[in-house]
């Protein structure tokens, strides 16, 4: 973080700013991955899903439906915390990286 001097002896710390490609990188996470996989698990996998006469397909749904599901709230968070500026969560955003 970095600090400013208020006064002579005295430090505020001031929180740091998300901007250039940082921004984007969390825009990504935080809004659009997770929008577009709740959107195609919505409109295709769930019509799929109840339109299909078979179990292996109904299996084969269900697990596509809970792994995307899944990616779509860790891409969330990590996008959330990039964004707060958390000790951990460049750590965290390489580890959703490595997931997906």
């Amino acid at each position: 973080m970095d600090q400013q001097p208020k006064s002579a002896g005295t430090w505020t710390a001031t929180p740091p700013e998300v901007g250039g490609w940082l921004l984007v990188l969390c825009l990504i996470l935080t809004l659009v991955y997770p929008a577009t996989s709740l959107f195609h698990i919505f409109s295709h996998t769930i019509p799929a899903l109840v339109g299909s006469h078979s179990v292996s397909r109904v299996v084969l749904l269900s697990v596509y439906m809970i792994l995307f599901a899944s990616l779509a709230i860790l891409s969330f968070l990590a996008g959330v915390k990039l964004w707060a500026v958390r000790p951990s969560a460049v750590r965290f955003a390489k580890r959703y990286l490595v997931i997906y």
